[in-house]
């Protein structure tokens, strides 16, 4: 209580200062107040400085990214804070604020809508299409590429000669460990409908070898292992080299990636990596890279425990608030996510790969299949496609 008292008082003192200021000389903050989450931290500051190559900003204003401390626990990720700063320091008209005691400040100025005018607010909706327009912002120094490849040399990873593909499970470890000590008033279990089984993948992972790929299993913290052990698939989850550098570093280097919808498959996004998902929820979201590829989680009635098109959640008016809150999703329209099988998931990992190698085979039904479901969406910037065997499985789910 103390805490949020000072806090209240401070912003009530500061702002009538930073509102003289802004008469003299127009600016904006870009509060990155969702920073220890490391998709949101990603993302909303890649999405700003890709407007800005786009010129898709107010170019007379300065703005100034605010983050909490990079020794703070707000952080996510340090590696990427600092890849962040560094990129930001060779603009001349944005500036990186790491400083946890304007941070918070700031936020609640902001959450309060104290001074809308002050802030910018265009932060990253799931729905963008720069990522798809513009090539990746963030890159790792020579330096540290040549030593990320050393790591992975001496556990028989060769990045110059290897394909590496990346898997991602979302499970509830990293919230219960990470949040927690944030803020431990919070049951982070909504969440936990996004989550799926990583030994799913192990169908998968086999054909990706035979392929002649190396797969990693991505992600520092992790529930369970992977029940599979050969000696080109690492399961870097627990393993002794993770660390926030590798973290972003396995991702950079990866062919393409596959995981399901969370933060750490963000990460493909932000390097424009190919990205494939499964389990996706809600259905409404695909991703938005150049190639990328996904498949969706069915929805059942819960009584009756048959599938429910998706068509009809948009006739129910059904929103996407709806469909990514489960006790409403629930509670309120008698409606559960099911996971995609272990099937599902290798088709469509091997459509990934003929799209990857240009081999995709979209004949004239899956071509119909694809122009009904751009129609369904109603997004036509967006063009990520949904895996074809899935969409021919499937196709009553949309029309």
């Amino acid at each position: 209580m103390l805490r949020i008292f000072v806090i209240n008082t401070l912003s009530f003192l500061i702002l009538p200062f930073l509102l003289v200021i802004y008469k003299v000389k127009k600016y904006n903050f870009y509060v990155l107040y969702n920073s220890v989450r490391i998709g949101h931290f990603a993302l909303n500051v890649d999405i700003f400085l890709r407007r800005v190559l786009l010129n898709d900003i107010e170019t007379r204003v300065h703005y100034f990214l605010v983050s909490p401390s990079k020794s703070s626990k707000g952080i996510s990720n340090r590696f990427l804070h600092l890849m962040q700063m560094r990129y930001v320091k060779g603009l001349s008209n944005i500036h990186y604020i790491a400083n946890s005691f304007l941070y918070h400040i700031l936020v609640n100025i902001y959450l309060k809508n104290l001074a809308p005018k002050l802030f910018y607010t265009r932060y990253y909706e799931t729905n963008e299409v720069e990522f798809s327009k513009t090539d990746r912002i963030l890159n790792f120094k020579s330096n540290e590429y040549i030593e990320g490849s050393k790591q992975l040399k001496q556990i028989g990873i060769d990045i110059n000669n290897d394909k590496v593909v990346c898997i991602f499970a979302r499970d509830d470890a990293y919230l219960k460990l990470t949040m927690a000590s944030i803020d431990s008033s919070i049951n982070w279990s909504y969440h936990n409908f996004r989550d799926m089984d990583v030994n799913n993948y192990i169908k998968s992972i086999k054909y990706l070898i035979d392929k002649g790929y190396k797969v990693i299993r991505v992600g520092n913290i992790a529930k369970t292992p992977v029940n599979y052990s050969h000696d080109n698939f690492l399961d870097y989850s627990f393993s002794d080299i993770k660390s926030d550098f590798m973290d972003l570093f396995l991702i950079y280097i990866s062919h393409f990636v596959v995981g399901n919808s969370s933060g750490m498959v963000d990460m493909a996004t932000l390097f424009n990596k190919p990205l494939l998902i499964v389990n996706g929820v809600p259905f409404s979201h695909a991703p938005l890279g150049k190639k990328d590829m996904y498949i969706s989680k069915k929805i059942i009635d819960v009584e009756s425990k048959s599938v429910v098109p998706f068509k009809k959640m948009i006739n129910m008016n059904i929103t996407d608030k709806a469909l990514g809150e489960e006790h409403e999703f629930r509670n309120k329209f008698g409606l559960a996510y099911i996971d995609n099988t272990e099937e599902e998931i290798y088709s469509a990992i091997v459509d990934m790969v003929l799209y990857i190698d240009g081999k995709i085979n979209c004949n004239d039904a899956t071509k119909e299949y694809f122009s009904k479901y751009w129609n369904f969406t109603k997004n036509s910037q967006i063009r990520s496609i949904v895996s074809p065997h899935w969409l021919e499985n499937n196709k009553n789910l949309y029309y």
